[in-house]
Order: structure tokens, then sequence, then C-alpha cells
């Protein structure tokens, strides 16, 4: 859920920040896209681990799988916290090219 949050938060602030192409926004889209995909499959795998009558386990081997899919599900969350922070600070790299552009024109006295 965290990470569904964090990723729909953090696209809005990319899309409105105005300063990626349509193709990067596609690329990170398609990340996360991969990303809650992954996601999806982890929490099957626990509700399967979980849900009594799916699988024969006994019960360390089944403790065992849900530390697995929880040191997994962390890893995803771990994942998309960097490349979220990646994207941002390419973001803001563009905002202050952009920045530095605009003050040299001015100084220049080029209009755009």
């Amino acid at each position: 859920v965290k990470i569904v949050q964090d990723y729909h938060s953090n696209y809005k602030q990319l899309c409105d920040a105005n300063v990626l192409s349509g193709d990067e926004l596609g690329y990170i889209n398609g990340v996360f896209a991969r990303l809650l995909d992954d996601c999806a499959q982890t929490l099957d795998a626990l509700i399967t681990v979980t849900t009594d009558g799916k699988i024969e386990m006994k019960d360390d081997e089944r403790l065992k799988r849900i530390d697995q899919l929880y040191t997994d599900m962390q890893d995803k969350y771990s994942f998309s916290q960097s490349f979220s922070n990646d994207a941002k600070i390419l973001a803001a790299s563009r905002l202050r090219e952009q920045a530095k552009i605009q003050t040299g024109r001015a100084w220049l006295g080029i209009q755009k």
C-alpha cells in the first residue's frame, strides 16, 4: 500500500514539475507498473502460504517462507524509494538548469 501511495504522490509531482519528457514519464510509469505486478505476485504467494489447506508445509517452513516474502517486499519498497528519489533528483536538476538558462537570458537581454 505504501509503495502505491508513494508512487501516485511522486508521479503527480513529477508530472506537475513539467520538466520530464513524455518518454521519461512513460519509463517511470512502466518501472512502477512492473514493480506493482511483482508486489502482487509476492502478495499472492503470501496468501497461498497463509491460507489453510492451500499447500502442505511444516510450521517452520511456513514461517521461513513468510520471512522470505517479507524480505522480498521490503526490498521492493527500498527500490521504489530509491527509484523515486532518483527521478525527483533528475527533475530538480532540470528545474535548476531551466532557471540558469532563464537567468542567463535575462542578463543578456535575450527573450525567449
